[in-house]
C-alpha cells in the first residue's frame, strides 16, 4: 500500500474534475473528440486484435464442421470404426463448443470497442454537471470515478513525485495520469 495525504489526494481529484468539467463546458464537441482520440489508438489496436482472432476462430470453426462431416462419411462407409468416430467427433465437438464461447467473448470485446465514442459523449454530459464543483463528496466520487490508484513515491531529478491515476466511469484513466510533487510529505516517510 502506498501512502498519500488525504488533503493532497482530495486536491488532486478536485482539480482534475474541475479541469475536465471546464473543458467539457467550454468546448464540448472538442472535448468528446479529444477523449475519443485518446482512446482511439488503444481501441484501434484492441479492435484489430479482436477482429484477427475472430477471423481465425471462425475459420477454425468452419474447418471443424468440415472435419466432423468427413468423419461421419468415413464412419458410414466403414473406413472408421464407430468407437473411433465417437472419440474423434467428441474432441472436435468440444473444440467447437469452446470456439463458440470464445467467439461470443470476442464479439463482446468488439462491441465494447465500438462503444468508445458513445462513452466519451456520456462522460462529457456527466462531467459537465460538475462545472462549478466546490467540494468533493461521496456522491460525486461515486458518480464520476471508478477507482483511484496511488503509486509508490519516486525521486526524479531530486524531487519526490508520486503518480496518481484516476479512472473515470465511461472513459477509464485520466488523460494525464497526474504527477504530483509531494512537497508536504516528510522525507523520512
Amino acid at each position: 500500500m502506498h501512502y498519500i495525504r488525504y488533503e493532497t489526494l482530495y486536491n488532486i481529484v478536485l482539480n482534475d474534475i474541475r479541469q475536465y468539467a471546464k473543458l467539457a463546458k467550454t468546448n464540448a464537441s472538442e472535448f468528446v473528440e479529444a477523449l475519443s482520440k485518446s482512446e482511439s489508438s488503444k481501441t484501434k489496436n484492441q479492435l484489430s486484435q479482436y477482429e484477427k482472432e475472430m477471423e481465425v476462430s471462425e475459420k477454425r470453426q468452419s474447418e471443424i464442421a468440415v472435419i466432423i462431416k468427413r468423419l461421419y462419411e468415413d464412419s458410414v462407409i466403414g473406413r472408421l470404426t464407430g468407437e473411433r468416430f465417437f472419440a474423434m467427433s467428441k474432441d472436435y465437438e468440444n473444440e467447437g463448443t469452446e470456439l463458440k464461447a470464445y467467439i461470443r467473448e470476442l464479439q463482446k470485446g468488439i462491441a465494447s470497442c465500438n462503444e468508445a465514442h458513445d462513452n466519451s459523449q456520456q462522460f462529457t454530459a456527466l462531467i459537465h454537471k460538475y462545472s462549478d464543483i466546490q467540494k468533493l463528496d461521496a456522491a460525486t466520487l461515486n458518480d464520476l470515478i471508478n477507482k483511484i490508484e496511488v503509486h509508490e513515491r519516486e525521486i526524479i531529478n531530486g524531487e519526490r513525485v508520486q503518480k496518481v491515476d484516476i479512472y473515470y466511469h465511461f472513459v477509464g484513466i485520466s488523460l494525464q495520469g497526474l504527477f504530483l510533487t509531494c512537497i508536504s510529505t516528510p522525507k523520512d516517510s
